[in-house]
């Protein structure tokens, strides 16, 4: 890659439901101010575990493209006085687009003459414009319920605590209503580091796995979906997913290890699904069958490593 941004958004524990869509929001709030400020990119992949939202981009320019636009001001019977001098709508309209009266000129459009303008802007250094665009992608995200913490303004789902932005390796300075950020990221709240470095992409992405950390969300997935299957097979049965559950579960952990438990077999004598609905939505776990009919085994998803599993 060449260019790159690396964004990390650190916080408490997310609800699952709102992990996706707060990824969609500052990926969408992202891609329209990166537009709007002329900063050019090729992609912006988005990763989420309930403690972190990651934005990658990639290619990003390393200055915004030079503005050069013509504007359109009032009639020329509006902009000139009887004696040829510019008027006060004339003056204020330069001035709104800070133009000179040696910049602008007189255009026929249709059956009139209008005064145009041509706004000329060098680029800024795309790192001094990611400072006002990173904050206010992340205070314009909505959620259904949101919090106010530590004294601040702004609303999100839950605290958050850490940034962590890179661009091309190097810390950029960011401030979020008094949140800083740094090349400090954390692992796994159990199992990895409470904090460590990072400086460059490739090693934030080698440093999270090291401390229990699936950034992907993709991956995580399919690693309970293998793991499920696996423990079924164990069982002697099969384990039925339903994909909304899978996609919450995969929101609900950071490094996923799948277990089974027991329940008295009576219950599967009741109907299938008085038994799986409050499995599903209340417990979250994925029922086991075997020829279409309910074990007395479940499977669940621990956020963290095998160790002691027997145990949970």
């Amino acid at each position: 890659m060449n260019n790159y941004l690396l964004f990390e958004v650190g916080v408490e524990e997310l609800p699952s439901r709102f992990v996706s869509s707060t990824l969609d929001q500052i990926k969408s709030n992202l891609t329209k101010m990166f537009n709007e400020n002329r900063i050019e990119f090729s992609d912006i992949k988005t990763y989420g575990t309930p403690r972190r939202l990651t934005f990658i981009v990639e290619n990003i320019s390393e200055r915004q493209s030079n503005l050069e636009e013509e504007v359109k001001g009032p009639s020329k019977k509006i902009a000139l006085d009887a004696d040829g001098n510019f008027t006060k709508p004339a003056l204020g309209f330069m001035k709104s687009k800070g133009l000179k009266e040696e910049d602008v000129v007189f255009k026929t459009l249709g059956k009139d003459e209008y005064i145009f303008g041509t706004i000329r802007q060098e680029g800024k250094e795309t790192s001094e414009v990611l400072k006002t665009i990173l904050p206010e992608a992340v205070k314009n995200v909505t959620f259904p319920k949101a919090m106010r913490w530590g004294g601040r303004n702004m609303r999100f789902a839950r605290p958050i605590r850490w940034m962590v932005t890179l661009l091309n390796d190097n810390v950029l300075e960011i401030d979020l209503e008094g949140i800083k950020s740094s090349n400090i990221t954390k692992g796994h709240r159990f199992l990895g580091q409470s904090e460590f470095e990072v400086n460059s992409l490739e090693d934030y992405l080698t440093k999270l796995e090291e401390n229990f950390v699936i950034l992907d969300q993709d991956k995580r997935k399919e690693m309970i979906r293998k793991q499920c299957i696996e423990v079924a097979k164990s069982l002697g049965g099969e384990v039925e997913f339903d994909e909304d559950l899978l996609e919450e579960v995969t929101y609900l952990v950071e490094y996923p290890t799948a277990f089974y438990g027991e329940f008295n077999e009576d219950y599967v004598k009741l109907p299938k699904e008085v038994v799986t609905t409050p499995m599903q939505q209340h417990q979250r776990y994925f029922p086991v069958v075997k020829d279409g009919k309910l074990l007395p085994n479940f499977i669940a998803v621990r956020n963290g490593n095998d160790y002691r599993i027997d145990k949970v």
